[in-house]
């Protein structure tokens, strides 16, 4: 791995990483993700000023089934076969979030 630092941007380069079995909560709404493996490896990307791009990206995922939970009921349940399914699961994802008001122990729809 490769780090450049300047007054704007930074540069990182071949970087690989493989995340298995991960599972967390935020503020009462829960996810998990289940048997995920997951890499990226020959990543570059530069960010300077307001750019960003991203170059000789691979992604790679197996098994992945994503939930989201309120502590009743799954709000989103997805299982990651494809880009087009990472692409549906994120719309679903940020709808169900936007339509979620966050209480203590839970979350309710608005």
């Amino acid at each position: 791995m490769r780090v450049l630092m300047g007054d704007v941007g930074f540069t990182m380069e071949n970087i690989g990483f493989t995340i298995e079995n991960i599972g967390f909560t935020i503020e009462g709404i829960g996810f998990t993700i289940e048997d995920i493996r997951f890499t990226i490896d020959n990543m570059a990307f530069t960010i300077e000023g307001i750019g960003f791009t991203i170059d000789n990206m691979t992604f790679t995922m197996e098994n992945m089934v994503f939930f989201i939970f309120d502590g009743e009921r799954v709000l989103v349940k997805k299982k990651i076969r494809s880009r087009r399914d990472a692409k549906t699961l994120w719309e679903e994802t940020t709808q169900v979030l936007k339509t979620c008001v966050v209480f203590k122990g839970g979350s309710r729809g608005v």
